[in-house]
């Protein structure tokens, strides 16, 4: 039974945090360590009340979906697209668990595949290593069929008007901007400030950041703080694809953002 309690503590504590590091990645999201440890025990500790409620389909089902909701709540709550990134969250779980369970059922009859227990006469961190495995490969297939076959149809030309200068700028079609300017209605667009500022001299964009002084948005953060991003309304704004102006308010991102690129373009562009 000692050996069962620490199959049962380290193989469900690591999968559960290979899971939820894979399903960060998938719904691009930044990762939260904090939440994930915090996912991972709570995990843990519901895979010693499961043994208990196995006999009962219902109720071993019902158990699995509650705690499916409560650690979503725990990955995702305050970031944008809950029921998406939610949704992949299971898949993902299904997928890795699917795999290991394949597996057990090669070296052991006894598995018990529908309530998707592994055989641990396995050594100790095979498991473990065979979880990190499946979500490191998982990671880089979607990366080459995913990513990289759809970047070409993600990233867009655009042409900014500025205080009567035009910007040529390279932006991405973020699914996750879902920003809204309330005071005009209009979707935003976030530009990094250093593709504004290179455009003019320091005097010039000054003033731009003068006349738009009041206006802003607030967005809640990756870590469930509230930031706000100067907005500033362009003369023109196109964008390859589309021949007709594109009215838009655009948010000065100070912090920058990771990538080549120096738009984060609204979906509802596409």
């Amino acid at each position: 039974m000692v050996v069962y309690i620490e199959y049962l503590i380290i193989d469900n504590f690591f999968l559960t945090y290979f899971i939820c590091e894979l399903t960060y990645f998938i719904s691009r999201r930044k990762k939260n360590r904090k939440r994930m440890i915090i996912t991972s025990t709570l995990a843990t500790i519901g895979a010693f009340i499961y043994p208990f409620c196995a006999s009962n389909f219902v109720l071993a089902y019902t158990l699995k979906a509650v705690a499916w909701i409560i650690l979503c709540l725990i990955l995702f709550v305050k970031k944008q697209s809950f029921f998406s990134s939610s949704l992949i969250f299971l898949l993902n779980t299904m997928l890795v668990g699917g795999v290991l369970t394949f597996i057990s059922t090669l070296s052991s009859q006894q598995v018990d595949v529908i309530g998707g227990q592994v055989n641990f006469s396995f050594p100790i961190g095979v498991i473990v290593v065979a979880g990190y495995v499946i979500t490191f490969v998982v990671k880089c297939v979607y990366t080459v069929i995913f990513r990289n076959r759809g970047s070409e149809d993600l990233v867009r030309t655009v042409k900014v008007g500025i205080n009567g200068t035009t910007l040529h700028l390279k932006g991405f079609m973020d699914t996750g901007n879902r920003l809204v300017d309330c005071k005009s209605g209009l979707p935003v667009v976030i530009v990094k400030a250093s593709a504004i500022i290179r455009a003019f001299s320091p005097a010039t964009f000054a003033s731009l950041i003068e006349k738009g002084r009041g206006d802003c948005i607030s967005y809640t953060t990756v870590t469930g703080g509230v930031n706000k991003i100067m907005l500033i309304y362009p003369d023109f704004f196109t964008m390859e694809g589309k021949k007709e102006n594109i009215d838009v308010a655009i948010g000065v991102s100070f912090s920058g953002f990771y990538g080549d690129y120096d738009v984060i373009l609204h979906p509802s562009f596409n």
